[in-house]
């Protein structure tokens, strides 16, 4: 995939969005990495609160992934950011973990878009978003947590004589 640049207007910052799943972290991250692992003891299960009609199977929504890592990752002195990327055919996010001491990680996640309307965008950053987290965290992702039919294609199953 090319890689875009994007200019920030007020101080002519040029930031390059890596390949999607490209890594990149502060210099020293000793303090983030042993605060991580403590908080990744304390995080709770991520919760299916939702049912994908397209898939008939359950889901976490961002709202649950959220509520699940949050509080262990504030209470060790950690945040998560996301800010959302687009190109003319994908969409995704920069999930940034943060730690009080200054140290960060940060990965760059995007996937196509196959509806080219804000409802395809949106959904492919929510997408994005909840599968950046879980991995980033390795807070495990739910079973058969498939509710990707944003961007997926129905397909026509031949007719039976």
């Amino acid at each position: 995939m090319e890689e875009k640049t994007l200019s920030d207007k007020q101080s002519d910052t040029q930031i390059t969005m890596p390949p999607s799943g490209s890594i990149e972290m502060s210099d020293n991250c000793s303090s983030l990495f042993k605060s991580l692992a403590k908080a990744q003891t304390e995080m709770d299960g991520i919760v299916k609160d939702a049912v994908n009609p397209f898939f008939k199977s359950e889901y976490a929504t961002i709202e649950s992934v959220i509520n699940a890592v949050r509080p262990a990752l504030n209470n060790n002195g950690l945040a998560i950011m996301q800010f959302p990327t687009t190109t003319d055919r994908s969409a995704g996010v920069m999930t940034m973990i943060t730690h009080e001491s200054g140290e960060w990680i940060r990965s760059w996640y995007r996937m196509p878009v196959s509806k080219q309307d804000t409802h395809g965008f949106g959904g492919a950053i929510t997408y994005s978003r909840r599968y950046a987290i879980v991995s980033m965290l390795c807070s495990g992702a739910p079973d058969g947590d498939d509710d990707g039919n944003v961007n997926a294609k129905e397909t026509k199953q031949p007719k039976k004589d």
